[in-house]
């Protein structure tokens, strides 16, 4: 395993043949400390500094650069599975009739509060 404290280059130059990826979650690169395995089998252990970023190398060798990639969280969508409206109405309860709440307003046993 081979311990990675922070990205040797923003950006791999080579060409996508010669770039293996590191698939992570995108709350992976939040945290500090973790582990992962490569595209080859390569197994990395992370120990960071700072934040890391999709697209960033993190490892080269003579004949290809390790690229961290940002892999979509399990349903597809990054804006937390609200990509139907169905879904925003039910989030934000009242959004479908003018707004966060429009129109409940004083109304209701609510109102004292």
């Amino acid at each position: 395993m081979l311990l990675i404290q922070r990205h040797v280059l923003d950006a791999s130059t080579r060409p996508v043949e010669e770039q293996v990826r590191l698939r992570v979650e995108r709350r992976m690169f939040l945290k500090r400390r973790w582990r992962a395995t490569a595209e080859d089998g390569l197994e990395f252990g992370f120990d960071l500094a700072g934040r890391l970023h999709s697209g960033a190398v993190i490892y080269q060798t003579e004949a290809v650069d390790y690229v961290m990639i940002q892999e979509d969280p399990p349903g597809g969508c990054r804006a937390g599975g609200l990509d139907r409206m169905e879904d925003w109405k039910f989030a934000f309860p009242g959004g479908d009739r003018g707004g966060l709440g429009a129109g409940d307003a004083g109304s209701g046993s609510d109102a004292a509060l």
